[in-house]
């Protein structure tokens, strides 16, 4: 007995009407023994080889219903009463199989929405529907065409700072595509399409960088660049998509402090009071107000005047001493402006006035007289008579000397009389000391209309003992004495 195995193996057919289209072939093992001039068949299980078939998503109707792969029975001379059947995802409706074995696909696929589908496939007898065979399951692989063009994820906005070094990164744009990436149809490259002088960007990860490390936030402080997004390695009849990123540029403190002009003048009243800002020395420095720290200083010894900076990052002019515009009425000095903490070089550099000169003007203002004191002390012994010159206070108009001004007692119970003219100050009735040791009157000066300004000052009055009283004796009812008692001894 001689056994000769016979192998039949599954064939592959393509064919080319923009599909791939494969030949699934079952394939059986058969034994032939020869027994005593007759011959018995003994059928192996068969095996199911070949397990995926490839369809194209997105086919147009007039291609449709479309063969996808067919199974063969390798024993259809033999019996060709069997026949294929499949079940599973999208059997009988989206995929067909006829008596023959043809796979069609009928309906446009989406491998977007599914990629991949299972199936089992069978062999039967077609007379009595019995299952000759085990089912195989089947796997249809939707392939990608270039159906979806790259998205971008979100709108871009990124910052830097000014003066960034080369490299520096701004931010990573990024832009998806539904297609599959494992094909040129899913393979995104980046572009810029402007602003390549300050930027540039990876075609493959999206990250935009400083291409230039001159970047000016006082030239300009915002970029809109223009990205694009390319499928297919970006060659050409691939889809493409863009979008605009907004780039901030972030200040720094690179610019010096400089006066906006050489000279200030102002103009104050003689009596503004002290902290009084006369008026501002403005600074024009074309950083954002947190890079604005000017420092000023008043050349020389001039304590009556002070500069800070304020909110803005100009300098406030401060009186700090009382003025007088008889004595001074008007000042000049020199404030210069600098700034430690500005990068070097400053964009600034050799154009800026870091010094000038203030030119204050003091008004004169119509002030009262002015008491030579606050306070007069007299001393005058008790029993004066009436009209006895006590003193003399004295006053001045500061602003026209030698004005007339007229004096006046304010206190009603004032022991005392005034000379209107001269300021004399005369008893006007009798002082006695044990009735009453001292006195405070105010007195007035005044101005000629038409200002009548007054001022105002106080006079104090002591009044000296005299020994005008006789003694008396407190109790001198009854007076004792010793007979023993000698002349001239006093008993208490």
């Amino acid at each position: 007995m001689m056994i000769h195995p016979v192998q039949r193996v599954m064939a592959w057919t393509l064919v080319w009407t923009g599909l791939v289209v494969l030949q699934f072939v079952l394939s059986a093992a058969v034994d032939v023994e020869e027994v005593h001039h007759s011959s018995v068949l003994h059928r192996h299980k068969r095996d199911w080889k070949f397990n995926m078939y490839f369809a194209m998503e997105e086919l147009p109707g007039w291609l449709l219903p479309q063969k996808i792969g067919q199974l063969i029975n390798t024993e259809v001379e033999q019996k060709p009463y069997t026949e294929f059947q499949i079940s599973g995802e999208g059997a009988n409706g989206l995929f067909i199989v006829n008596d023959a074995g043809e796979i069609f696909v009928t309906a446009p696929l989406d491998r977007e929405k599914k990629s991949s589908y299972k199936l089992n496939a069978q062999i039967r007898d077609s007379r009595t529907k019995v299952r000759l065979e085990p089912d195989g399951e089947i796997h249809i692989k939707v392939l990608d065409i270039n159906d979806n063009k790259p998205i971008f994820s979100d709108i871009p906005i990124g910052s830097v700072y000014e003066r960034a070094a080369k490299g520096t990164e701004v931010l990573t744009v990024n832009a998806t595509d539904a297609d599959d990436p494992k094909t040129a149809n899913g393979n995104i490259v980046y572009k810029l399409m402007n602003g390549t002088n300050y930027f540039r960007i990876s075609n493959q990860t999206g990250k935009i960088t400083v291409e230039d490390s001159r970047l000016d936030r006082e030239t300009q402080s915002q970029y809109k660049l223009l990205v694009q997004a390319s499928d297919m390695f970006g060659k050409p009849g691939g889809f493409t998509t863009t979008t605009v990123v907004t780039v901030n540029i972030s200040d720094i403190n690179d610019n010096a402090p400089a006066f906006t002009r050489g000279i200030f003048r102002f103009t104050v009243k003689e009596d503004v009071k002290t902290a009084f800002e006369i008026g501002k020395l403005t600074v024009k420095d074309q950083d954002e107000k947190q890079n604005k720290n000017p420092k000023f200083t008043i050349q020389g010894n001039n304590d009556l005047f002070f500069v800070y900076r304020d909110d803005d990052g100009d300098g406030a002019l401060i009186i700090n001493k009382g003025l007088d515009y008889e004595t001074n009425p008007s000042y000049s000095f020199m404030v210069t402006v600098s700034e430690t903490d500005v990068v070097q070089p400053p964009d600034s550099q050799g154009s800026v006035v870091t010094s000038a000169r203030v030119l204050v003007s003091v008004v004169d203002v119509n002030e009262p007289p002015f008491f030579t004191q606050t306070e007069y002390n007299f001393q005058v012994p008790e029993g004066l008579n009436k009209n006895k010159i006590v003193g003399s206070v004295s006053a001045s108009d500061p602003d026209k000397p030698g004005s007339k001004i007229s004096y006046a007692i304010r206190s009603l119970k004032c022991p005392l009389e005034i000379n209107q003219q001269t300021g004399q100050l005369t008893v006007k009735e009798k002082l006695d000391r044990e009735s009453e040791e001292s006195h405070m009157c105010e007195v007035t000066a005044q101005e000629e209309p038409p200002s009548g300004l007054i001022s105002y000052a106080m006079v104090k009055l002591k009044v000296l003992d005299i020994n005008d009283n006789d003694p008396v004796l407190v109790d001198g009812s009854n007076v004792y004495i010793c007979e023993k008692d000698k002349k001239g001894e006093v008993r208490n």
